[in-house]
């Protein structure tokens, strides 16, 4: 029962994050912004370079813990990097969403 109240109460704060631009915002915005293209590739980059990353933690974590938890160390690591990019993709797409709406 425990899980499954802090389980709706996550999917709750994950909604009203992600669409409170939605929910709270009254006000138009009448102005575009330009984005620099330096500042999106870097971006891109390092956010490539995190998700290479994971795996290497997944070895580093499994190597400290015993024979029997290094599967469930490493999937605990993947599970995360899946988890982060997919709340990574949510985001641009509601702002791509709120762009659509607002303009």
């Amino acid at each position: 029962m425990r899980k499954v109240v802090l389980s709706i109460i996550l999917i709750s704060l994950l909604v009203v994050t992600f669409f409170s631009n939605l929910i709270f915002n009254q006000k138009t915005i009448t102005t575009t912004t330009q984005f620099d293209t330096g500042d999106t590739s870097w971006m891109l980059v390092a956010t490539a370079l995190v998700l290479l990353m994971t795996p290497g933690l997944g070895f580093f974590y499994g190597g400290m813990v015993g024979k029997k938890n290094v599967i469930s160390t490493m999937l605990q690591s993947f599970m995360a990097m899946v988890i982060v990019s997919l709340c990574g993709s949510l985001s641009v797409l509601v702002c791509r969403l709120d762009q659509v709406l607002v303009v």
